[in-house]
């Protein structure tokens, strides 16, 4: 099952309260994975998430407009921290997004995501 069918499928019935962190890198994720993404969190069903880990997938321009979409309307109302690939962390309407929120959604990059982690163990 894909990224796209398991977040849209009885979305209403099935959200994830509970879900703080996820780590969606090198999963080959493109602009319908994030449209799945934007589209989950457009019904609440991610209203806890506060860390997102994309980097390494396979989306581009449109999958970034979702995403900053869904951070921009506070669809993902917990997210304080985004990380995408150093190519991304500058676009346009995603920093924009993330700056104006209050507090501010951290955007970073993979290698910053992977020193982090690697400092935890």
């Amino acid at each position: 099952m894909n990224l796209a069918t398991t977040l849209t499928k009885n979305e209403r019935r099935h959200p994830l309260p509970a879900l703080e962190k996820l780590f969606l890198n090198f999963c080959s994720i493109g602009d319908c994975g994030l449209l799945a993404l934007a589209a989950a969190a457009a019904g609440g069903r991610l209203p806890r998430l506060a860390e997102l880990y994309l980097h390494d997938n396979a989306f581009g321009e449109m999958g970034l407009e979702f995403l900053a979409g869904a951070i921009d309307d506070r669809k993902l109302p917990s997210l304080r921290e985004l990380v995408v690939d150093e190519q991304h962390e500058e676009h346009f309407r995603l920093k924009q997004a993330c700056d104006r929120r209050r507090p501010p959604v951290r955007l970073g990059r993979s290698y910053e995501a992977l020193e982090a982690a690697v400092a935890v163990f």
